[in-house]
């Protein structure tokens, strides 16, 4: 019997020969291909998990790096009835994570275990944190959310365009985010490409989405 009549009746019954003379179950290769798949989904939610980081560029270097990413950007050419709104989900699983840190420092601080001066501030700012994530809820609708352009590839498909403006921002000021960075990034992106008027509007929702993360 020749290697390809072998492997065909592995498969029949239930397993595959693979290099080396190792045998897995079909079902373990589906596990294994499940496996890999949900790696992909991980790789963009570890892009996407803060902090936000990037090398720190003065102002010309980033009027640079916003003509390279509006050049680079793909969007979705026909959009989804109900497209889902990826970025309000994420902010729900953010404010969950808030939840608990805050529950879990508060019992620690309370039973006198040190809590680092990181643990102190988060304790000392919840309440503006929370008001910030009803912000953003406040500001982006799930209706108004839906209507943004959305990116077609790259690591951030699926999500709104303005939102990768926006953590491209973050990401090379370390945070630092004031009305002259911002508009001096939005005006060298918008020599490339415009943003519409709903992006615009949208954008400081998602700077402040992007600094919470």
């Amino acid at each position: 019997m020749d290697r390809r009549s072998a492997t065909c009746s592995s498969a029949k019954h239930g397993s595959l020969a693979i290099a080396g003379g190792f045998r897995i179950t079909l079902l373990e290769a589906r596990r294994l291909l499940s496996r890999f798949a949900s790696l992909r989904v991980n790789a963009r939610e570890d892009l996407l998990a803060g902090p936000v980081r990037g090398e720190l560029l003065g102002a010309e270097r980033l009027a640079e790096r916003a003509h390279a990413v509006a050049a680079a950007q793909r969007l979705v050419s026909r959009r989804r009835a109900r497209p889902r709104a990826r970025l309000l989900a994420r902010l729900s699983r953010t404010r969950g994570i808030l939840e608990d840190a805050n529950e879990r420092l508060t019992e620690a601080a309370a039973n006198g275990v040190d809590i680092s001066s990181a643990g102190d501030w988060l304790l000392d700012n919840y309440h503006i944190l929370q008001e910030h994530i009803g912000e953003v809820r406040d500001s982006l609708p799930r209706r108004y959310y839906r209507e943004l352009p959305e990116l077609a590839d790259g690591p951030l498909a699926g999500y709104p365009r303005v939102y990768e403006v926006a953590i491209t921002l973050i990401s090379h000021s370390e945070g630092r985010v004031d009305l002259a960075n911002v508009s001096g990034f939005v005006a060298a992106f918008q020599q490339v490409t415009g943003l519409t008027l709903g992006e615009l509007w949208a954008l400081p929702a998602m700077l402040r989405l992007g600094l919470i993360e």
